[in-house]
Parts: structure tokens; sequence; C-alpha cells
């Protein structure tokens, strides 16, 4: 019986520690994703400002970065 106590205790505190590690990788996911998805916004700023002409690869690299910031934070 003690044996059984204690490997579900164990079991228990495994299961908590796995939970705890993925909701910190997933807010490091979430994290790097609105890191390019700021470094893309204010890429394309920056080339309005000055009125690039390869708009439209900044633009699709911030539709990208976006659509990876949505994915992992499920919206």
């Amino acid at each position: 019986m003690t044996m059984d106590r204690g490997s579900e205790r164990s079991r228990r505190r495994r299961a908590v520690l796995d939970d705890a590690r993925r909701k910190v990788e997933r807010a490091l996911a979430v994290s790097e994703a609105a890191d390019q998805l700021a470094a893309a916004a204010q890429d394309v700023l920056a080339g309005a400002e000055v009125e690039e002409t390869d708009r439209d690869v900044r633009l699709e690299t911030l539709r990208a970065a976006l659509a990876t910031y949505r994915a992992r934070t499920g919206t």
C-alpha cells in the first residue's frame, strides 16, 4: 500500500511538472512569434516611410509572421 501511494504521488508530481513545462514552452513560442510579428511590422513601417518598392515582400513577411502568431496563440 505504501509503495502505491508513493508511486501515485510521484506520478502526480510528474504530471504537474509536465503541465508546467508545456505552459512554459508554449509561452516561449508565443513570445518568439510576437517578436517576429513586431519586427515584421517595424520593417513594413520603415519601408512605408521611405516609400520603398519592395512593399509586397514586406507585407508578405508581415502576413506570415501574423499567421504564425495566430497559430501559436490560437486566435
